[in-house]
């Protein structure tokens, strides 16, 4: 009987995971897809300008550009795969760190007088905010 995996990730990120995972092992296997939830945009009214934006996802990066969100310095991101996503996206990305943890001990430094943004979903880790 040939091995099954079970891909409950997103749809949009479903077929990226599957060809990890076969680049990964020698055996083959059959995928089942079958999304436990869906990414959807959350609707935005207007948007304040801000100084840097903090991103935390390949999706905020991608709500952000759809938006037309940017940022006069800087867009702080979680993770090298955002960080990577943003500039694909053609944002002033800089990597800061792995966490929300890591990414308030990089951006402690900025002067006070500066402001976020921080594009995210309705449900996130950590507290940036």
């Amino acid at each position: 009987m040939m091995p099954i995996l079970l891909v409950t990730r997103p749809l949009t990120t479903a077929s990226n995971f599957e060809t990890a995972v076969r680049s990964s092992v020698e055996i083959p296997f059959e995928t089942i897809f079958s999304p436990l939830l869906e990414i959807l945009p959350i609707p935005v009214d207007q948007v304040e300008p801000a100084d840097n934006l903090i991103i935390t996802s390949s999706n905020g990066a991608r709500r952000a550009t759809e938006l037309g969100i940017s940022a006069a310095n800087t867009v702080w991101c979680v993770g090298h795969k955002t960080t990577q996503r943003a500039k694909q996206l053609g944002l002033k990305a800089k990597y800061a760190g792995e966490d929300s943890s890591q990414l308030l001990t990089t951006i402690s430094g900025i002067s006070a007088n500066e402001n976020f943004l921080h594009v995210s979903g309705t449900h996130t880790r950590g507290n940036v905010v």
